[in-house]
């Protein structure tokens, strides 16, 4: 490995065995009084061979470029546990390092905080709180959810927080009855370039649940959320921006700590509707309907494996011009294998389909997303562990005329992690 990889690992070995080495005798988290702290460490090596995402067709301006990438995180978490009560505090720092893209360098960090009491099926009042905040930059200038751009070598430095509130109230240990309350900001610091892209969000929604086994529940629930871009570049147009309500009615299935089946099948429909009537470059809005999809379940078929499994069906918005939106289609499946006691592999799989609606004239664009990967892991003892990965992610466009927004790219990684 490069000299980068190298002093990385002595780095971390330092931080090794300061953290566990400096007077801790016994395995297991540390004890503050009713309070569990458990710190760790994490040094992650990887090379990746196309750093920006550019398309490797010869494209002017989209040479593929790769690096090796070293990342240590260190982070500590807090918690608290009564039969009904439980409390975390988290906070996690990625300091972020390339070989030869130094541009690329930065400081992540996140920090979290929840608070539960009561659970769901049982008769009396529930109440959760939590708040999440990261500070990061996009690299890559690709924002999960959002659209998938890229402009290159341009990195975007942002900051996210989510809060929220849910109280609830069980009857005869077979209904409940939940209210939710949800904030979300996403901001970026670079005005000129990103106002588009900042937004706010905020959600009120119920669901009513219904046990069905001990268990499983069938739940029905409903959603309103207003969001609003609030620097959006209207382009000096009358009645344009982006910001709009949505109306989702979902009905679906829960499985709440069940010894084989954990996760939620959830079914419903969206209404959103735009509160302006053209965008920034005098395209019209056309408002969103149709069916939604949600599924995470985790399925237990043996002893040493465990199944995942996701899927998405969604519209999305598109701050792009001359497309205001985009039907996603995704599904994953992730088998997690023990193979000895402390050896086990992971083999997973992803695609994903995004079709773009757009105003009149606008040109066909759908891209088609693959993600494969397979990974190794081994526990030395209770507190040291380490993972070998490999990951291939690809971007297929349908249309010649959008060859610049695929990619092609390989991914190897060594992970070693410390915990108390």
């Amino acid at each position: 490995m490069r000299m980068i990889l190298v002093r990385a690992a002595i780095v971390w070995m330092i931080g090794v065995v300061f953290i566990f080495g400096h007077g801790y005798q016994a395995w297991g988290a540390i004890k503050l009084g009713t309070i569990e702290v458990t710190p760790s460490i994490t040094q992650e090596g990887k090379w990746d061979s196309n750093i920006e995402l550019g398309a490797d067709n010869g494209s002017a301006g989209e040479t593929k470029k790769g690096d090796y990438i070293n990342t240590l995180t260190p982070a500590i978490s807090f918690n608290y546990q009564r039969p009904l009560i439980d409390i975390s505090l988290g906070a996690s720092l990625d300091i972020i390092r390339y070989d030869e893209y130094s541009r690329n360098d930065t400081e992540d960090y996140t920090l979290n905080a929840s608070a539960e009491y009561g659970y769901l099926g049982r008769s009396g009042i529930y109440v959760k709180v939590n708040e999440e905040f990261k500070n990061a930059q996009d690299r890559y200038d690709i924002v999960g959810f959002e659209d998938e751009r890229y402009i290159e070598g341009s990195a975007k430095d942002k900051k996210t927080n989510v809060a929220g509130i849910e109280v609830g109230y069980g009857l005869a240990d077979r209904y409940a009855f939940h209210v939710l309350y949800e904030n979300s900001s996403l901001h970026y610091e670079n005005f000129v370039q990103d106002r588009d892209l900042r937004k706010t969000e905020n959600a009120v929604g119920a669901s009513l649940y219904y046990r069905v086994l001990p268990k499983t529940f069938a739940s029905l629930g409903y959603t309103y959320t207003v969001t609003d871009y609030p620097d959006y570049n209207t382009g000096g147009l009358v009645d344009a921006g982006k910001n709009s309500k949505d109306h989702n009615v979902e009905v679906g299935v829960l499985w709440k700590e069940a010894e084989k089946l954990n996760g939620s099948i959830k079914v419903g429909y969206q209404w959103k509707k735009w509160d302006q009537r053209q965008d920034g470059a005098g395209n019209k809005l056309e408002d969103i309907d149709g069916v939604t999809v949600r599924a995470n379940v985790g399925w237990l078929p043996f002893v040493r494996t465990t199944v995942n499994l996701d899927a998405l069906v969604e519209e999305v918005d598109s701050i792009e011009t001359n497309y205001y939106s985009y039907d996603r289609y995704a599904v994953g499946l992730t088998i997690n294998q023990v193979i000895v006691n402390r050896l086990s592999c992971r083999l997973g799989g992803k695609y994903e389909r995004d079709e773009y609606s757009g105003t009149a004239g606008a040109i066909d664009k759908e891209f088609d997303l693959y993600n494969v990967n397979v990974g190794i892991t081994y526990r030395f003892v209770d507190w040291l562990e380490a993972e070998v990965s490999y990951n291939y992610r690809e971007k297929d466009a349908n249309n010649h005329a959008f060859t610049d927004d695929e990619y092609r790219d390989h991914i190897t990684m060594f992970r070693i992690t410390g915990r108390l």
